[in-house]
């Protein structure tokens, strides 16, 4: 067997391996953590319970109301699994995972040139990064919609590189369809279109004599997400409001700029979102164990300025991070979440350049990929058991944490301040009564009970 082949296996077993962990993660206990839902997560539950019983969505009044494709999915999870809290939540893990594993394509796909095991290796590193991303694990177990931004963006670049590298049309089709999905998803992915122009400025600047091969292609995938986004823009010029009410509330006129990428920053490498809905104990966006590819992946875009993958990863983390520096929650775990895509792919990189250099201190090559390899995979998997640890005992243990004042000066936990746990233990309380109950509308209209009382429908 080539040795090639040999190591493609070994790889492709490992990826297995942390896709495994990662499902394991996301689904483990989802009933008990995080412990109840917030307000928010009940929204897209209840609509989404609605949908899989009736399968129509329902007609809202308001405006900025949030883009129905999640909602949708989470119907057909509800429609399978049954309407209730855990199947949801499971739904929403299992797009998780789909992340993690589109993360190790988009890692294969960007590091173009290289060996096969290289590739795959930069691979196993994008999918490492989200497997113990603290703030990924939080949202893959929650109710968030940010969830399907990653997982159509990390596709999209996959069939684009793929499109580029092997200059098949059917990657280009696919990629629009794809980039044109990833912008549905969430509101902070509307800039997300603009990543192809600046694909295509590269390779203007440095393959200008090539634009036969590339310009027809890049046009063919601008072309089929454009009239996919056609009704997106439609929206956006004749009823802004419907689009861009929620951003405009959100929107920070008092911070100054520096501050706010002060904040922005310290979120990678030093703190996180403090809010338990989005992440667990104030963890950074980086998994501080991938600190260091993840600053050689950095140092490589700039120093490898001329490559198509150092502009579309530059220019991604810019794309995600203008949403977030122009609202008035620059530390928002959910407008974040898109910068989960430049830091895979950039920490695949950064393996990339620190394997080359490997290769010119140490000639034993197929040694050093054994290595590589095997050292990615420990890293992960010891981590992921780290991590898993980490968020149970901040569910189990919050008075470790810190301690909210409520009203008359009450001492609350996060898991009572955030997700009001009382309501699901009346709703159980409710569920468990095997006699008529009389009670008052007002104890039974808040939405966070009405989503744990929906399984005993209509019973309760």
């Amino acid at each position: 067997m080539p040795k090639s082949k040999h190591y493609a296996i070994w790889a492709m077993a490992m990826v297995m391996v942390i896709i495994l962990i990662a499902f394991a993660m996301r689904t483990s206990q989802l009933n008990d953590y995080p412990p109840s839902t917030s307000t928010d997560e009940a929204t897209n539950a209840l609509d989404s319970f609605r949908f899989g019983l009736l399968w129509n969505l329902p007609l809202y009044e308001d405006i900025g109301r949030p883009e129905p494709l999640y909602r949708i999915i989470l119907g057909v999870g509800s429609a399978l699994f049954s309407p209730r809290v855990w199947s949801v939540r499971f739904t929403t893990a299992l797009l998780g995972v789909l992340s993690i594993a589109a993360a190790f394509r988009a890692g294969v796909a960007i590091t173009t040139g290289q060996r096969k095991v290289v590739r795959l290796g930069a691979g196993l590193v994008a999918a490492g990064i989200l497997t113990v991303a603290m703030g990924h694990l939080t949202v893959s177990r929650s109710i968030y919609r940010a969830i399907l931004q990653p997982l159509f963006t990390l596709l999209y670049i996959s069939a684009l590189f793929e499109g580029l590298e092997k200059q098949r049309k059917q990657y280009f089709i696919v990629a629009g369809i794809l980039l044109a999905i990833a912008t549905h998803t969430y509101t902070s992915a509307l800039l997300l279109p603009l990543s192809l122009p600046i694909v295509g400025l590269n390779l203007f600047v440095f393959q200008r004599a090539r634009w036969r091969q590339w310009l027809p292609n890049l046009l063919l995938t601008g072309i089929i997400a454009g009239i996919l986004l056609l009704p997106v823009a439609i929206l956006i010029v004749q009823q802004p409001d419907v689009m861009l009410g929620r951003v405009q509330d959100v929107t920070d006129t008092q911070t100054s700029f520096g501050r706010r990428i002060q904040l922005f920053l310290m979120q990678f490498y030093y703190m996180g979102d403090e809010n338990p809905q989005y992440n667990v104990a104030n963890a950074p966006m980086l998994p501080p164990i991938f600190n260091l590819i993840f600053t050689a992946g950095l140092l490589s875009i700039v120093w490898h300025f001329r490559k198509v993958a150092s502009w579309l990863i530059g220019g991604l983390f810019i794309l995600a991070a203008i949403p977030v520096l122009l609202s008035n929650e620059v530390t928002h775990g959910l407008r974040m979440f898109g910068e989960f895509v430049p830091i895979a792919l950039t920490a695949a990189i950064g393996y990339e350049v620190l394997i080359v250099i490997g290769m010119r201190i140490w000639q034993q090559r197929r040694y050093l990929y054994k290595v590589g390899l095997v050292a990615i995979f420990g890293i992960t998997v010891i981590f992921s058991g780290i991590t898993w640890q980490q968020y149970r005992n901040y569910w189990e243990k919050p008075e470790e944490w810190r301690l909210l004042t409520g009203y008359g000066g009450v001492q609350l936990t996060h898991n009572e301040w955030f997700f009001r746990t009382f309501r699901r233990t009346f709703a159980e309380w409710v569920i468990a009564q095997d006699a008529p109950l009389l009670m008052p509308v007002a104890s039974m209209e808040r939405m966070t009970t009405r989503t744990w009382l929906f399984s005993a429908y209509p019973e309760v």
